[in-house]
């Protein structure tokens, strides 16, 4: 039989200590900071199987494999701070721990889970909704649309497709839906957005700006089918006046068949 899918977890109080566990299959250790305050809330391995990929002796079962395109292993992380996990100073550590992770010292290229063209599943990670090249422009949506008194009204109606929203005005109407199209046009970036967060990029956007609109959006009753996008990097407690998550968390896939074997399955045991 198939062994069932393996969850391993575990509590650290700090990055620092988490580096020398960080193995993948039989490759190197991660390249992991060591000065970073945030504390590891939570770690999670997903995988497929307990056992590294293999080749496989049983004739009725070769095949070739495209190298890293079968999920092996999802790397699950959640952080805590004592006050903001996305305040700039928790960004910048967020950054440090990411390029550990995918730098080319890490060989992140040749564990990552990539797609048909071999290029590297970008990670789900707050950084990107924080950084990016200059077409991605958070500033863009005006916050000021939230105070109508018919926002509600009209961001239903521009969802339902509807010209007349009944209780929402024309001009009214105008603005929301230029508002809801610059929100429909940022939200793949913050799934899986291509970013730099390094201080030389100079990619850090308006972190007050986007953390409002955050905010804002969540508390929207005619947008909570959006909600979990935020929910998945704002914890419960964030909202206006103060504007700070104490939580926050991240993922990273990491792909098979891996350098060296041309294919991977869960278990081939039977």
């Amino acid at each position: 039989m198939h062994e069932a899918d393996n969850i391993h977890s575990a509590r650290s109080p700090a990055l620092a200590h988490l580096a020398p566990v960080w193995q993948l299959a039989t490759a190197e250790p991660f390249a992991l900071p060591r000065r970073l305050g945030l504390v590891i809330d939570g770690l999670g391995l997903v995988s497929h199987s307990s056992q590294p990929a293999r080749e496989l002796s049983h004739p009725r079962r070769q095949l070739t494999q495209t190298p890293q395109t079968s999920t092996l292993t999802v790397l699950l992380l959640g952080f805590r701070s004592s006050t903001d996990s996305l305040s700039p100073a928790g960004l910048a550590e967020l950054c440090e721990m990411h390029q550990g992770l995918t730098s080319s010292a890490s060989g992140f290229d040749g564990k990552c889970l990539k797609d048909e063209h071999g290029t590297c599943s970008l990670p789900m990670t707050p950084l990107a909704i924080f950084y990016g090249p200059p077409g991605y422009n958070p500033e863009a949506f005006d916050v000021g649309v939230f105070d109508l008194s018919d926002f509600e009204a009209c961001a239903r109606a521009v969802q339902e497709g509807s010209a007349n929203g009944g209780s929402c005005s024309t001009s009214s109407y105008a603005e929301v839906a230029a508002a809801l199209g610059t929100f429909f046009a940022l939200l793949p970036h913050w799934l899986q957005g291509s970013f730099d967060c390094s201080s030389e990029a100079g990619q850090l956007k308006n972190v007050t700006h986007i953390k409002l609109l955050a905010a804002k959006l969540r508390a929207s009753s005619a947008l909570s089918p959006f909600a979990g996008v935020l929910n998945f990097f704002f914890d419960k407690d964030f909202a206006e006046p103060q504007l700070e998550s104490r939580h926050t968390r991240a993922v990273y896939s990491y792909g098979a068949p891996l350098p060296g074997y041309s294919t991977f399955l869960p278990d081939s045991s039977d």
